[in-house]
């Protein structure tokens, strides 16, 4: 062949194989790690996956074709879940979706380049999951349900629904990382005869019986 000939037909193939290369590339299977602290047979678990992947479907997003999922439940065992972060960064999942912090404390140890999506988390800010909440930076995103920096309305609230409460309880996970809230609250609340009461828990069984420790007792 000369060498006209094999550069013509060398480069036609080229050009005709990048246009396949970039579908094959957009048709990529992506992979979707889920790391949940339940047991999979847990209905309120059950229930929150199953309107997720319904979500992706009603945007386009089908498992089996555009997606696949990669499902971790550590059972209510939460010293199993650095373990099964872990098990999904080896599996190469693009993202992992997760709740409450014990989890995500765990994929954040796992990977520091792999996006977490995390839900039900207390204060993301105060816990140090996000630089900011406008611009949370990192490999972290997601929702919310507090923020040290809305305690003011919070209390706010409080004392317009019960303008003569004096004392304020809060209950926190004992197990994971502490936050400013209390710190927070006691500062905004600090005049005679009030008192914020903080107790961390443990063990569920000790919600029920629980009783924040005043500071005046």
């Amino acid at each position: 062949m000369k060498r006209r000939e094999f550069i013509t037909l060398f480069c036609g193939s080229t050009f005709a194989v990048w246009p396949l290369v970039s579908f094959a590339q957009q048709l990529r299977i992506r992979r979707i790690g889920i790391l949940l602290g339940t047991s999979e047979n847990d209905p309120e678990a059950q229930r929150r996956v199953a309107a997720f992947v319904q979500s992706l479907r009603e945007i386009g997003w089908t498992d089996g074709k555009e997606i696949t999922f990669e499902k971790r439940y550590s059972g209510g065992n939460p010293e199993r879940l650095q373990s099964l972060a872990a098990e999904l960064v080896q599996s190469k999942v693009d993202v992992i979706v997760t709740e409450a912090a014990q989890a995500v404390d765990a994929a954040r140890k796992a990977t520091a380049n792999i996006p977490i999506v995390m839900s039900y988390i207390g204060d993301a800010l105060a816990s140090g999951y996000v630089a900011t909440l406008a611009r949370p930076g990192g490999n972290v995103t997601g929702q919310t349900l507090v923020a040290t920096d809305q305690a003011a309305k919070r209390l706010e609230l409080i004392k317009s629904l019960m303008p003569g409460i004096q004392r304020v309880a809060i209950l926190s996970n004992g197990r994971v990382q502490a936050d400013d809230r209390s710190r927070r609250f006691d500062e905004l609340w600090s005049q005679p005869g009030r008192h914020v009461a903080a107790q961390r828990i443990l063990r569920r069984q000790n919600i029920q019986r629980s009783r924040p420790r005043d500071p005046a007792d």
